[in-house]
């Protein structure tokens, strides 16, 4: 609550009818995925998606809960094996826009439910070949994951950039320790 006043404060000049009611935010970009158990960066990849804000406060504060559907698919190479993840995110958030229609800067904090639709490693190494299914093998890769996002995002007219972060609360696989941290960097177009 204090945290919303001083935004309030901020922003007390600016008049309630310079911000959206509601809005559709179409955008796309990169990911870096690192694991828990993992030093460094685990897989790169890319994203887009779809989040819908709606203004929760009647426009006394500029207060949004966003809500969308968002597609990732990343991997690696190294030494000859290709590993692949694709998942689909349901990212569910609580905005705040500091500024007007035309610029504004939106911090926001959510949650994050995922679904793992598919998760491999393929290559050969010097005696075999490799083909592991992530949710078929030993591995035992989860379908479902939850967790946290915390971003901000840069509007200018209709345009956004933003980085975002994700950390999950659930693990990938059931028996390591296997947390999925992601970072995202976004740009997008909102309607």
């Amino acid at each position: 609550m204090l945290v919303l006043a001083i935004l309030a404060t901020l922003n007390g000049g600016l008049k309630a009818q310079s911000i959206t009611d509601h809005y559709a935010l179409l955008y796309s970009g990169m990911c870096f995925t690192f694991f828990e158990e993992d030093e460094g960066v685990s897989d790169q990849g890319v994203n887009a998606g779809v989040l819908f804000g709606y203004n929760i406060t009647k426009q006394t504060v500029p207060l949004f809960l966003q809500f969308g559907g968002e597609l990732i698919y990343e991997g690696t190479t190294e030494d000859d094996i290709e590993e692949r993840l694709a998942c689909l995110a349901v990212p569910v958030n609580l905005s705040y826009k500091l500024g007007h229609r035309k610029f504004n800067v939106e911090p926001y904090i959510g949650v994050n439910f995922r679904l793992n639709i598919h998760g491999n490693a393929k290559g050969k190494d010097d005696a075999s070949k490799l083909d592991v299914d992530y949710f078929d093998s030993e591995v035992k890769a989860r379908r479902f994951q939850f967790g946290a996002n915390l971003g901000l995002n840069f509007n200018i007219l209709n345009f956004t950039a933003g980085v975002r972060v994700n950390s999950d609360f659930t693990e990938y696989a059931k028996n390591t320790d296997s947390k999925v941290n992601r970072i995202m960097l976004t740009v997008g177009y909102t309607m």
